[in-house]
């Protein structure tokens, strides 16, 4: 059986096409690309570039004892500002042993007392640090959840002092009236 030269070239550009699909697919599955419904509901997809930013939430969090856990949110947008599905997630903590972040975003306070700095990745780009901390509350602290804050603090007329001894209002949802003089967190 003789060997046909111009079948076997086929044969090669064939299989070369195929390898460069295959690589193209494979780099841009990498790179966090992908595609998304334009409209939610047509089917027709547009193009979605690798992540250019990372938006997590809650951007701190308090965890009031050993063992409590709260979860992590991540969006991830590309360069035009289109949500990217699904993109590959790194997570660390600068103090695992005091409170911990799996490979999902869940946050574990390991101990009752601590605080780390949780690092979120997606290839180079990185989310702002989040600040969580891990301690039990004084007696008669009220806690208020990020989602609870309707409106950012306002210093109070006649507030001289800025933080601490100051007064402020703040609109929250879900929430008791306080007494006069109960710390808020």
């Amino acid at each position: 059986m003789a060997f046909n030269r111009s079948r076997g070239a086929s044969v090669l550009r064939q299989l070369a096409r195929a390898w460069f699909a295959g690589l193209c697919v494979t780099a841009l599955a990498a790179c966090g690309g992908g595609l998304v419904p334009d409209d939610g509901a047509s089917g027709s997809g547009v193009a979605v570039g690798p992540v250019a930013r990372l938006e997590v939430q809650p951007s701190s969090l308090m965890l009031t004892a050993a063992g409590a856990t709260r979860q992590l949110t991540v969006r991830a947008f590309d360069d035009q500002g289109r949500e990217v599905p699904n993109p590959p997630l790194v997570f660390s903590s600068s103090l695992p042993s005091e409170i911990s972040v799996d490979a999902k975003g869940l946050v574990r306070a390991e101990s009752a007392l601590g605080s780390t700095l949780l690092r979120i990745s997606s290839g180079s780009v990185r989310a702002p640090v989040v600040t969580a901390i891990a301690a039990k509350p004084a007696e008669g602290v009220l806690l208020v959840a990020d989602e609870q804050v309707v409106s950012q603090p306002v210093a109070s007329p006649g507030n001289t002092a800025k933080f601490t001894g100051g007064r402020y209002r703040v609109t929250l949802s879900g929430v008791g009236l306080p007494t006069p003089g109960t710390l808020v967190m």
